[in-house]
């Protein structure tokens, strides 16, 4: 038997590809999720429901969708938003639909108020 024949056979073999979380020296690993052999780790992963908003891309203030009335589903990254733009505390139009990084804001431009509201759960850009 030749040298590298015999560092082959006392080498220990390669971890799991298996193992999601490999345990590490002087933790407790009770809780250390190991993976079933023969199934991916995708399928250990809770089930995710998509994201679903309205979508509107012109609701006038008789609360009406005049265009772009349905609903989309949120992608990576995406919640579902509502724009309103208001002139003198009166809602004069909005616009709703799945926005990426979406975020919070309010701000005043030319004698109107633009108020951008996100929401994480299905239709709920109906209700900001």
């Amino acid at each position: 038997m030749c040298e590298l024949e015999k560092l082959l056979i006392r080498r220990p073999p390669p971890p799991s590809p298996l193992l999601l979380h490999p345990p590490q020296s002087g933790l407790d690993n009770s809780s250390s999720f190991q993976s079933v052999p023969g199934l991916t780790p995708a399928l250990h992963s809770p089930a995710v429901t998509p994201l679903k908003c309205l979508t509107c891309h012109l609701r006038t203030r008789t609360d009406r969708c005049r265009r772009g009335f349905g609903s989309c589903i949120a992608q990576t990254f995406e919640s579902c938003m509502s724009l309103k733009i208001f002139q003198d505390n009166i809602l004069q139009l909005s616009y709703m639909v799945c926005q990426k990084f979406c975020r919070d804001l309010t701000f005043d431009f030319h004698n109107r108020t633009y108020v951008h509201k996100c929401c994480r759960y299905n239709y709920c850009n109906i209700e900001i």
